[in-house]
């Protein structure tokens, strides 16, 4: 650690000198003292992280996925859980409960079989695992156990004990038996299936709620055997070998000593909540337990379950309240996101407030620490001093009396109790602002204002999220110059974000210059003339009041973009470095995440850095709910792919502490990252996500160009066995890259697509030759699938290979020999058995060929249809005759089929395919940044004359008397004309499209293809009076009058 002294020759002063010494001496030595604070544990260790299930916070609790995640994002040396089930064969299971409809498909797959049984002396009705033996369950499959995780990383197969151990070979095992009395009074061993499993498994910890199951097992494994751990239940609850409450048996460690080595607890066994959910001061169980002996470990750690308000959500301080304070440290804690507890002891434990920043970025408060008080009040503000922030910020709102002050909305109902006053008479609808009511501020004085009770905000009130109740009234909304003196006054603070908006408004119907307010503000509270050297930003989604700011002031400027944006445009860049230093963009501008999974990483930060802008991001919130699936529930895990993985230069929140602790981080100060807190790979969740529980893919954000598609889609992608994929096949984040119908699944290990409910699997993609071969995967080395479906391929965006058959295979057939009237007959059928044939029947196959009288057309097949039960038609290559040793192989070699000439024409011109959304056809991205039908044919590209009327350059249009009111109608019907003119028939949007067209928004109209007017037919101009007759309608649709020809 490096630290710079001052040069006493210029300082000047021997005093100066030693004062600076001794600060470096206490800092270093506080750091020494971070560094090599011992833990408060029983063998003075760091604590474990046990991982329960695997990393059941995010798959299926117990399933081997789970396993092998949690082994790649934990501690070294971190346990894996396995709650111990037994089967009708006596075999262990990993699994998180006796009954299998809690976290398994078993309902599905066995309706009938549930059974009653007493569990704890209580009737149960349920699937219980004694009633299955382990070949049944592996037809069984794990699913989610709590509503709020996500449902689509659900299906892994249920495993045994033995192939946990085996398949991970995890560092340290730990078994869990909750239920031995149960196994016991049903004649199942659990003592003894933990012995036999001890000669090919190595178990490290064995824990169960019942003292009778260590008597059974005590001295039984040897010196080298597992560590004991007595698992302790609510404390309420009886345990059944002493029939004693759990609390009782706590006031006796000591009988616990005589059998075990540990125990485990609830969290609330040591820091206890009060009836609102509050922490109430912590017990002496962990002292008392290491006095004993005895190690502590709790339970009951999950990021996405309720925690103390005290933490405020954040995962991160509740570890940390339990392994690092000054009284005690738990030996090991029992997460379902293990992730976030080797993080919190790693690289967070142990952080003195004054420890070396291992990173720079600014935490920028959002209405002050908003998520712990109402916000804009001097309770918020002080609360985000305190927790780190360097800069807070003022939204600033007027009052009718002309005074500038603080407040998150200028509906003051949104941020105060203003509705449940007198004052709410004073409601009006202002449709500049809002379409629906509220009480605004430059309707109230600032005396009336000043005395409202402010609200803190809920923004996740409906998923029952509430913050910090006892504070949800505390604290005053302040003037802006209280809020100025507070920043000018705190030291920590490097500067002040204060926010404009409505200032338009503002001036035009209220009179009242907010921007002279704010400028007037600053300058008397001394942040003009140099008496305070804290930093002022103005920030804007009005670029025009930032150019006013720029005029009469030096301070900094930021704009920021409201709307959610997959790209910018490089004029667009140029712009906004005219008027702002820094741009603010939302999360999902950098990593988009519709539906709850990130599918990718936008360049957007990357081209703003570029220019340079430097680059703040909102809104980070500690809820989990507000978190993509790809954070695992954590701020923390969610802050470091911002700042780390993407370089952003600030982050926007309403918890400054959890963002100040981050830049603390000591794992970022090493030469090798831990891989707990790497940042999250962009779409690396989402490609373990089959695609069919996904909804449609959305159409994606504003503002992406040509270049960027040509980019993306030329890029060829791999999925499953298949390297090398292009158009029309896509996978998410690549859905303008592929035809709809043909997105891809890669979860299993090959390339399948779904049409019509029949899964397709790519054998080959050969787009030097423009083939493509598929296969039925049902039939892949299969003739008798269970559920054959008769679905033909639909010829969307390939076509079938001339050279292609069609072959129909007939099941549960009487006898067809006698329909075969010549030997040449054989050639084009075979026969071949299904285990499952009931007597008499039999299946064939049949290959149409035209050379057969018999089976030509569809009058002879239709005939044999007659005698079976079933048909299916599929495609096939190659030789036209079959036999029996050699039909697998036909269906295994699939059919091909070729790229269609649209796309054909666009790959050889050097161009990428893609689909239009507007024209439902392909379109070709061209390396230049154009598009059309094919590249580089010498066409002018419709870009730049689009481009032209958009930014109202070419008048040619606009300047006969159109108003600037019909401005933008003009400019869309040039675009739709674009369209309608197009050469294809494909290009060509129809009727219903082009009213949305008029009716819809500018910006989200897409340049058309250049149209190659010489190719048009002549015998389409016979329609224009039709064409002229809708254009008049839908002229007036959009309430402007269409031009003569000579006006044009």
């Amino acid at each position: 650690m490096n630290f710079r002294r001052s040069d006493p020759t210029i300082r000047g002063l021997r005093a100066s000198t030693a004062l600076l010494c001794g600060v470096i001496l206490i800092q270093l030595f506080a750091a020494q003292i971070d560094a090599q604070r011992p833990w408060q544990t029983l063998s003075g260790d760091a604590p474990l992280v046990i991982a329960r299930g695997g990393f059941s916070g995010l798959f299926p609790d117990s399933s081997i996925a789970g396993y092998m995640f949690a082994m790649e994002v934990s501690v070294p040396g971190a346990v894996l859980w396995c709650d111990v089930q037994l089967t009708e064969d006596g075999e262990g299971i990993c699994f998180p409960d006796l009954k299998l409809n809690n976290a398994s498909n078993i309902e599905d797959v066995y309706p009938n079989r549930q059974k009653s049984y007493r569990v704890n002396g209580v009737p149960t009705q349920a699937w219980f695992t004694i009633d299955f033996s382990l070949r049944a369950l592996m037809n069984v499959t794990l699913k989610r156990g709590i509503s709020s995780r996500s449902e689509k990383l659900d299906g892994y197969p249920i495993s045994s004990v033995k192939d946990v151990a085996t398949q991970i070979q995890p560092k340290s095992f730990w078994l869990n038996v909750q239920h031995d009395a149960f196994y016991e009074q049903q004649i199942f061993s659990m003592s003894s299936f933990l012995l036999l499993a001890s000669r090919t498994v190595s178990i490290d910890y064995i824990s169960s709620p019942e003292v009778n199951m260590f008597q059974k097992i005590a001295g039984r494994f040897g010196i080298n055997g597992p560590s004991f751990v007595f698992r302790f239940l609510e404390k309420e609850e009886f345990e059944p070998t002493t029939n004693r409450t759990y609390g009782s048996i706590l006031s006796n460690l000591t009988f616990v000593k005589t059998f075990a080595s540990g125990i485990l607890v609830p969290k609330s066994y040591i820091l206890p909540l009060d009836g609102k959910q509050y922490l109430r001061p912590h017990t002496s169980l962990v002292q008392d337990a290491h006095k004993a002996g005895l190690e502590v470990f709790v339970s009951g750690f999950a990021n996405d379950a309720d925690i103390a308000y005290n933490y405020s959500f954040d995962p991160v301080s509740e570890y940390l309240s339990f392994i690092d304070n000054a009284d005690f440290s738990v030996d090991g804690v029992l997460s379902d996101f293990p992730i976030s507890a080797s993080a919190s002891i790693d690289c967070f434990s142990h952080l003195s407030r004054n420890a070396t920043k291992q990173v720079d970025f600014l935490v920028i408060s959002k209405n002050g620490a908003s998520g712990d008080y109402p916000g804009c009040t001097d309770k918020a503000y002080e609360k985000a001093i305190k927790d780190g922030a360097d800069v807070i910020d003022c939204s600033v709102q007027m009052s009718s009396d002309g005074k500038p002050f603080c407040s998150s909305s200028i509906d003051l109902s949104e941020s105060t109790t203003v509705a449940q006053t007198p004052l709410k008479n004073r409601s009006t609808t202002v449709p500049e602002i809002s379409s629906v009511g509220g009480i605004y501020a430059f309707s109230l004085t600032w005396p009336e204002i000043h005395n409202l009770t402010p609200a803190i905000s809920n923004p996740f009130k409906e998923s029952v999220f509430f913050r910090n109740p006892i504070e949800k009234n505390s604290g005053e909304l302040i003037l802006l110059s209280e809020f100025l003196n507070m920043a000018k006054n705190s030291p920590s603070l490097s500067g002040v974000l204060i926010s404009v908006e409505n200032a338009v408004y503002l001036r035009e119907k209220q009179g009242i210059d907010v921007i002279k307010a704010v400028l007037d503000t600053l300058a008397e509270s001394g942040y003009i003339n140099g008496t305070t050297t804290t930093k002022v930003m103005i920030q804007s989604t009005n670029s025009s009041v930032l150019v006013d700011f720029k005029k009469q002031s030096h301070y900094e400027t930021v704009y920021k973009i409201e709307e959610t944006i997959s790209d910018i445009l490089d004029y667009d860049i140029e712009d906004i470095n005219k008027f702002a230093n820094a741009v603010v963009i939302r999360r999902s501008s950098v990593f988009p995440f519709p539906d709850g999974f990130i599918t990718r990483q936008t360049n957007v930060v990357e081209k703003l850095l570029e220019s340079p802008l430097s680059v703040y991001v909102e809104l980070f919130q500690n809820e989990f709910v507000s978190q993509p699936f790809d954070f695992f529930s954590d701020a923390t895990v969610e802050l470091n792919s911002y700042i780390t993985g993407v370089g952003i230069n600030g982050t926007i929140t309403e918890f400054p502490f959890t963002a100040a602790r981050y830049k603390r981080n000591r794992c970022l100060g090493r030469e090798k990252i831990p891989p707990y807190m790497s940042p999250v790979s962009p779409g690396g969740l989402l490609s373990l996500v089959s695609p069919d529980p996904l909804p449609p893919a959305q159409a994606p954000n504003r503002v992406f160009t040509d270049a960027d598609h040509y980019k993306r889609c030329s890029q060829p992608f791999y999925c499953g066995d298949q390297f090398g994929l292009l158009y029309p096949f896509w996978i998410l984040g690549r859905e303008d890259c592929g035809h709809p119908e043909f997105q891809l699944n890669c979860s299993n290990g090959f390339a399948e697509l779904t049409i019509l409910s029949v899964k397709f699997r790519i054998l080959e993609a050969n787009y030097d030759s423009h083939i493509i071969r598929l296969a039925r995967s049902d039939y892949v080395d299969n003739l008798c699938p269970s559920n054959p479906l008769n679905r033909q391929f639909y010829q969307s965006a390939l076509e079938l290979d001339p050279d292609t058959e069609l072959l129909t295979i007939l099941y549960g057939c009487k006898n067809l020999s006698s329909l075969f009237s010549s030997s040449e007959s054989y050639n084009y059928v075979t026969k071949f058995p299904c285990k499952d044939d009931s007597e008499g029947v039999t299946n064939y196959c049949v290959v149409r060929n035209s050379s057969s009288d018999l089976f030509y057309g569809r009058f002879g097949i239709d005939n044999l249809k007659k005698y079976c039960n079933t048909d299916v038609d599929i495609h096939i290559s190659g030789s036209n005759t079959l036999h029996s040793d050699n039909l697998k192989k036909t269906l295994q070699q699939g059919f091909a089929l070729v790229l269609k000439q649209d796309c054909s024409i666009c790959m050889e011109s050097k161009g990428a395919c893609g689909y239009n959304q507007i024209s439902s056809g392909v379109i070709c991205y061209c390396k230049d940044g154009t598009h059309g039908r094919k590249c580089g044919s010498g066409k002018r590209s419709h870009g730049s004359f689009v481009k032209a009327v958009r930014e109202g350059k070419s008048r040619r249009l606009i300047e006969n008397g159109i108003s600037n009111e019909d401005d933008e109608i003009v400019k869309k019907m040039a675009l739709v004309g674009l369209w309608c003119i197009q050469s294809s028939p494909l290009d060509r949007p129809p009727m219903n499209r082009v009213v949305e067209m008029l009716e819809g928004s500018l910006d989200v109209l897409e340049v058309p293809p250049t149209p190659v007017l010489q190719q048009i037919p002549r015998a389409t101009l016979q329609e224009s009076s039709t064409f002229s007759e809708d254009i008049s309608v839908l002229a007036m649709k959009a309430e402007v009058k269409p031009q003569k020809e000579d006006e044009i």
